[in-house]
């Protein structure tokens, strides 16, 4: 993975590494029931599964030493209503904005007070 800069050495980096995500996609029909029910209703009875494991670090300026990491481990899973749904297309989206919530809430707290006393040079 690459570790992208803004070549401001006084300036925070935030990591996020995406770990083995899985993609599956189940059907609670039986192998005739299935068959007919794609025909009559198309992928309906299918229910669409991402998982996913992250590594998410804050580095410190110029040193680069990490101040806090954490992974998380996220899952959805989405059923269409209609036939027309784009089960894969939903799951991967609710996944995106899940992902982008946990990312932005750990993000976020890198303004917490610990980091302020640890870049002016203070005991935690």
């Amino acid at each position: 993975p690459a570790v992208l800069d803004n070549g401001d050495d006084a300036a925070l980096l935030f990591r996020v590494f995406l770990n083995a995500p899985v993609e599956e996609q189940h059907n609670s029909l039986s192998l005739p029931g299935s068959l007919r029910n794609e025909q009559e209703q198309g992928g309906a009875s299918t229910t669409y599964r991402i998982r996913i494991h992250a590594d998410m670090e804050i580095l410190l300026p110029e040193s680069r030493e990490l101040f806090r990491g954490k992974r998380i481990r996220r899952e959805v899973s989405y059923r269409p209503t209609f036939a027309w749904e784009d089960g894969s297309a939903e799951t991967r989206d609710k996944m995106i904005r899940s992902l982008a919530f946990h990312v932005a809430g750990y993000a976020c707290k890198a303004n917490g007070s610990k980091l302020r006393k640890r870049l002016a040079g203070q005991p935690l």
